[in-house]
Formats: C-alpha cells, sequence, structure tokens
C-alpha cells in the first residue's frame, strides 16, 4: 500500500497463490501482472486476478484462459515467454517454429489480446551474454511484428532488478524490479 500511496499502480506477481493472499481489496486501478509461469490448473484463478500474463509458453495455456475470460467477458492481456537463453531451468518457448505455431493460434481466441514478448536473462554476471539475450528478444519481437503482421505489440519485457539497464538499452519497454523496491521477496505463508 505504501507504493500504491507513492503513484505506484503496476504490479507483478511470480505465484498465482501468493498473489490471491496479497492482494484481495486492494483499489481497482492496481494493474496486477502474472510473471510467474502459470499452469493450466491456476488458470481461472489467474483469470480472474490478473489483468496479464505475462509468461505463456503454450498454446494450451492461453485457450484455458479464453475459457475463464470467455465466461466472464474479460479480456486477457498476454505476453509471450521466450527462453532466449537456452537455460533447462527456466520456462518459454525454445524454438521459433512453435512459437510461430502459437501465434497463429492466438487468432482463435477472441478474450486473449497479445501484447509481445518477455524473457529472462541468464543468470550470472555475464553482462554480454546476458545482452545477447535481450538482443535476440528484441529482434524475434522486430520480426513477429513485420513478418507476422502485428504491428499492434508493443510491449517488451525484459529484465530484472539485477539486469533492467541492460534491457532498458536492449529496448525493453517493461522491467520486473520488484527486489530494488521492496527487496528480498519473502514467501507468504
Amino acid at each position: 500500500m505504501e507504493a500504491y500511496c507513492a503513484g505506484a499502480r503496476l504490479f507483478g506477481e511470480n505465484r498465482v497463490q501468493e498473489a490471491q493472499i496479497k492482494y484481495p481489496g486492494l483499489p481497482e486501478d492496481i494493474e496486477l501482472h502474472c510473471i510467474g509461469h502459470l499452469q493450466r490448473n491456476k488458470a481461472k484463478t489467474a483469470a480472474d486476478l490478473f489483468s496479464w500474463v505475462q509468461s505463456i509458453d503454450k498454446l494450451e495455456t492461453a485457450a484455458t484462459i479464453e475459457k475463464y475470460c470467455a465466461d466472464t467477458g474479460k479480456i486477457m492481456n498476454i505476453l509471450l515467454e521466450v527462453n532466449t537463453s537456452g537455460e533447462a531451468a527456466k520456462q518459454g518457448f525454445l524454438s521459433e517454429r512453435n512459437l510461430f505455431e502459437c501465434l497463429e493460434g492466438l487468432g482463435k481466441l477472441p478474450h486473449i489480446r497479445l501484447r509481445g514478448l518477455m524473457t529472462i536473462g541468464p543468470l550470472g554476471d555475464d553482462t554480454e551474454r546476458i545482452r545477447s539475450s535481450f538482443r535476440k528478444l528484441k529482434l524475434l519481437f522486430e520480426q513477429i511484428r513485420a513478418e507476422a503482421g502485428r504491428p499492434d505489440l508493443d510491449t517488451l519485457s525484459m529484465g530484472m532488478s539485477s539486469d533492467f539497464e541492460t534491457a532498458v538499452e536492449e529496448g525493453a519497454t517493461l522491467v520486473r524490479i520488484g527486489s530494488l523496491l521492496f527487496g528480498a521477496r519473502e514467501p507468504v505463508k
């Protein structure tokens, strides 16, 4: 609430269960983003809580959100998560082929509004490797806008508290800097 009173309106949460605990009864002008991996069994709750899901990595997950949004008439903004670092521990599309297949399928989901792409940079202090990961997403973003005829895409979410400056230099329009603002994350019990 201190951040809200200071003017913040966009908040992100990694876990659906924690968002349920942290965010009930908050002012309606808060824009809440799901930034962690979303499992389909949590899609109904996510559709109720969030205005954006930044971590779609399967068409099936988007279709499940579509189903719940259709019931209420809600339009869900989404970002497609791309694993640009190739790290096995990270979520996201690994191949452009799968990403473009998903893009094609999203056109059949009227309650899903694709806004752009998201990635999480590689772990560690290798700035050039991190930069390369962000640059790869930016190039893919521009390719989709041009080749898929999607000039309406407006969001490139990349960069967190430890690497957001590099992400901004590489074209990020949205950064995730919760640790910088609020300190280390403590799970809700």
